[in-house]
This record gives C-alpha cells, structure tokens and sequence, in this order.
C-alpha cells in the first residue's frame, strides 16, 4: 500500500508541476499579446518563418507540433495584422 500511495503522491507532484508550467506559458503568452502584439505560439511561427522564408505552412505545423487548422488560424490573426503575407503554392 505505500508504494501505491508514494506513486500516486508522485503523479500528483508531477501533474501540478505541468500545470504551472501550461499556466506560466498562458500567462507569459496573454503579457505578449497585450505588450508586444503577437501571443507565444504566433511569435514562434514569426521565428520559423523569419529563419525560413517562404516555409510551407505544412512544415511550420510540423515543427511546432499543430493541427494544420491551428496553425492557418495563427497565419491568418498575423496576416491580418500585417506581420506576414501569405501564397497560395501553385
């Protein structure tokens, strides 16, 4: 019974400790928004495409691990903004 009790004491650690992390990151991303105009994940797509010019939005959901309809959401709020312009890839 201990060990079964240790090992869910160390779940529970581990499951707080994620959820300050993913509530750190929200927190940081929603300062950015306010601060500097774009959130954490459009600031990430701004690095690749500025590392990659012309990048395939394909190969942007695959680097940071998105839903191809996440990532055109983000492309489409920056494009808006002015902070990218997107082709068609004929």
């Amino acid at each position: 019974m201990a060990a079964a009790a240790k090992t869910s004491n160390e779940s529970l650690r581990f499951m707080k400790t994620l959820w300050a992390l993913v509530h750190g990151l929200d927190v940081r991303s929603k300062w950015m928004e306010r601060n500097l105009g774009v959130t954490g994940p459009q600031r990430l797509v701004l690095r690749i495409v500025g590392k990659q010019p012309g990048v395939a939005a394909s190969a942007i959901a695959e680097a940071l691990d998105l839903h191809p309809s996440t990532l055109t959401g983000i492309l489409a709020r920056l494009e808006k903004r002015g902070y990218l312009t997107r082709d068609v890839d004929p």
